[in-house]
């Protein structure tokens, strides 16, 4: 198994004769483990049974295993790193478009296309218009 450890204040290559704390999490091989004690030279690691449940090293927890099938992945989005965000907010649940930063549909009372000469030209943009900017600049013929 390739491991690699990460935690909270650093992350690196999984070293047999490093220390691992309660707080530590280990991803091997698409699999996420955390250390149930301060432990050494003990690798995460887990087999798979005949009836579908693991069999995981002593000291470890298995929180999300791989996909066995393929040998990598992680079953638990909430657990993956570098999420998708947007306007800065990274996506997990069920979050709305105000939540997002986004214009909610609620809060737009009307949708005007311009171009942008047309759209920089406004002396007041009014909150509740969505703009749509069409065609180039504006200077074409």
């Amino acid at each position: 198994m390739n491991c690699i450890k990460k935690l909270p204040w650093s992350a690196g290559k999984y070293i047999d004769t490093r220390k691992y704390y309660p707080q530590d999490r280990v991803f091997c091989d698409g699999s996420v483990f955390a250390s149930l004690r301060e432990q050494t030279g003990n690798k995460p690691s887990f087999t798979v049974n005949s009836d579908g449940t693991y069999t995981v090293a002593e000291g470890w927890m298995l929180l999300a295993p791989g996909n066995t099938e393929s040998g990598s992945g992680v079953s638990d989005y909430n657990l993956l790193e570098n999420r998708p965000s947007v306007n800065g907010y990274v996506l997990e649940g069920d979050q709305t478009a105000e939540e997002l930063g986004l214009v909610g549909s609620r809060s737009v009372s009307a949708v005007v296309a311009l171009t942008s000469v047309e759209y920089n030209s406004l002396k007041e943009k009014d909150p509740g218009t969505l703009y749509v900017i069409t065609g180039g600049s504006g200077d074409e013929d």
